[in-house]
């Protein structure tokens, strides 16, 4: 039986500042491994913020992240 692809999936996903502030606006993506994307964006967007939150190294504070690595699914959710 083949292993279904390997992807991160971002469901509203939200950062707000201390301040009450969205950083951006929800975000709501599939990417799936073997595919290459680009974060585009000017400086203070949110580009490596979003990508700390895909890594488990920040908690959105919106919305859920799912890691599904050879089916295995692993999520946080706020």
């Amino acid at each position: 039986m083949k292993n279904p692809t390997a992807s991160v999936v971002l469901e509203g996903v939200q950062h707000r500042f201390d301040t009450g502030r969205f950083l951006f606006h929800p975000v709501t993506r599939r990417f799936q491994s073997g595919i290459r994307y680009a974060l585009l964006g000017p400086s203070g967007s949110g580009k490596s913020t979003l990508l700390s939150i895909i890594a488990g190294w920040l908690v959105p504070s919106e919305g859920s992240v799912f890691h599904s690595p050879n089916g295995c699914k692993l999520s946080f959710h706020r």
